[in-house]
């Protein structure tokens, strides 16, 4: 049974934002919600306890249809805040996606001031694209000739650069070709509207609440390994120099690791204060 993965980014953690798009989200589960996990916590659904996990600063909660343990028929939605990044994100996995993307409260949300960026795609395509296990690719997924190359600790890993189907998270966002893509008011510090404009399979839409770009390079449903549709999303990766463009933003938005311990640190001297007093 294919699975699908929709995911959105938005600018900002701020706890009006957060309300809204959690209430968004547990409106718009797509499936009877019966588990909550957050770290290696795991309980029963509780739609009191989730809001009190995110009042008390929980930054990751999975809702799910099933235990965790059972992935292969679990339906899920994951609620996700990155204070480091400044980026709050709502992701769904599902069978389909008619529930959602094709409401009224969707299209609303897309158009908002914050919206960053949104995707939905093939989750075992995307991750089998994007494994650097070898023995993952030569024994599950049973490719034979490997290119290989070495991460930062000097291992052997499969490279992925030439896969067009492959996702790369930096600092809070993800970035892949995407069957089905939108971009909001803030994706033009990535890529301007009026480039993206020029792609094939681009739409400006326009509603009420505000203004978006849609991007469908071919049917969600439709097998992404297809060469016609490995094509679309290589011609994507180059048009837009999607590299060039990932470096830039993590160049950008690198953290000054001696700044942020030092931060670290004084924030925990202050809680220990005010525990004491």
């Amino acid at each position: 049974m294919k699975k699908f993965i929709c995911s959105l980014f938005f600018q900002g953690h701020d706890t009006l934002q957060v309300s809204s798009l959690l209430a968004f989200q547990v409106r718009n589960l797509g499936f009877k919600p019966n588990y909550l996990k957050a770290g290696a916590i795991e309980i029963q659904y509780d739609l009191n306890k989730l809001i009190e996990w995110i009042e008390n600063g929980e930054t990751s909660v999975r809702i799910m249809s099933e235990p965790s343990i059972n992935s292969s028929i679990n339906c899920w939605a994951y609620f996700e805040v990155d204070r480091n990044y400044n980026i709050s994100n709502l992701t769904w996995c599902n069978v389909c996606f008619e529930f959602l993307i094709e409401t009224n409260d969707f299209v609303t949300l897309l158009s908002s001031e914050n919206f960053i960026y949104g995707a939905c795609y093939n989750m075992d395509d995307a991750y089998n694209e994007s494994a650097t296990n070898i023995e993952y690719i030569k024994n599950v997924v049973g490719k034979k000739n490997i290119v290989t190359t070495k991460d930062q600790f000097d291992n052997l890993i499969v490279d992925v650069s030439r896969n067009c189907g492959r996702k790369e998270r930096i600092n809070g966002l993800e970035f892949i070709a995407a069957p089905i893509m939108w971009f909001g008011n803030k994706f033009n510090e990535f890529i301007p509207w009026r480039d993206i404009l020029k792609f094939s399979g681009s739409e400006f839409i326009k509603t009420q609440e505000g203004e978006y770009v849609l991007l469908k390079l071919f049917d969600l449903s439709d097998d992404s390994s297809l060469e016609k549709n490995r094509k679309r999303q290589c011609q994507f990766w180059e048009f837009f120099n999607l590299q060039e463009v990932i470096k830039n933003y993590e160049k950008r938005t690198a953290i000054d690791l001696d700044a942020y311990m030092k931060d670290l640190i004084e924030k925990k001297k202050k809680k220990r204060n005010n525990s004491k007093g």
